[in-house]
């Protein structure tokens, strides 16, 4: 089965995609911190299609800034409704293409977004990968201080697959680190694995910002970041992602 960016954009034309949302959890009491909200494709042609698959055509489409607009406004939109619903303490964290982030308009349509929907601007948190954050440094800091300056979170999506420059690092006024979910895989039993989510962690700590880990999937695994210090974490031990009206069924019994 081969997509194109035919069918991407045809997709993306007849609304064919949606929003599922990831909880995240406190290591320390597994209580709910936040939602990370993704993009989903179900085609009634072709099945779902993995995000591994479609992500990167959104890129070479041309929709990417049209798109992350899109994902932003509608998790603001949705995230509205769970305020209303009674769960209000979470944060949502939206995925952001680095072409999105570095168009000019960007941080008008995010501040538009969010006066549309009313959603809090201290409960939205945008995730950045490195590469994305690193490309041009010196728009990336003006960019970042103006959200911030709205009460905008800022997370490193990946953090220590990319190329890193702690020096660099320390110029952005960043809330999260997100460890990638590839170190978290056998790392009860792999030294280097280990002591790379551990520096990670003491990294984030050291600079004033929260450790998240991805694809948590066993108690151990959690139990090994508990012990670490970890702040947050989300994956499959807890909660796949869920599209919203199982996400309301999910915060209505684990409240």
């Amino acid at each position: 089965r081969i997509i194109r960016t035919v069918n991407l954009i045809d997709a993306w034309e007849s609304r064919e995609f949606h929003l599922a949302y990831q909880p995240q959890f406190s290591v320390a009491d597994s209580s709910l911190t936040g939602l990370e909200a993704l993009m989903r494709w179900d085609s009634p042609t072709l099945g779902p299609i993995s995000p591994e698959v479609f992500i990167p055509l959104v890129e070479e489409s041309g929709l990417a800034v049209e798109v992350t607009e899109w994902v932003i406004r509608e998790a603001c939109r949705q995230g509205v409704l769970i305020i209303e619903s009674g769960v209000s303490d979470f944060v949502m964290s939206v995925n952001v293409s680095a072409l999105a982030f570095y168009e000019e308009r960007f941080v008008e349509r995010v501040l538009m977004a969010l006066s549309d929907t009313g959603f809090p601007p201290d409960q939205l948190m945008l995730e950045l990968t490195e590469s994305a954050i690193f490309s041009d440094t010196r728009q990336t800091v003006s960019t970042l201080q103006t959200l911030q300056d709205q009460g905008i979170e800022i997370a490193i999506d990946d953090f220590g697959t990319g190329y890193s420059s702690f020096a660099y690092l320390r110029r952005f006024d960043v809330n999260q680190l997100k460890i990638d979910r590839t170190f978290l895989r056998g790392f009860e039993g792999d030294i280097q694995a280990h002591s790379i989510v551990e520096s990670i962690v003491n990294l984030a700590h050291n600079l004033g910002m929260q450790a998240l880990a991805e694809g948590v999937e066993t108690h151990a695994q959690l139990e090994t970041l508990r012990s670490m210090g970890c702040d947050q974490f989300q994956g499959f031990l807890m909660s796949k992602a869920l599209d919203h009206d199982t996400l309301m069924q999910f915060l209505e019994r684990h409240r």
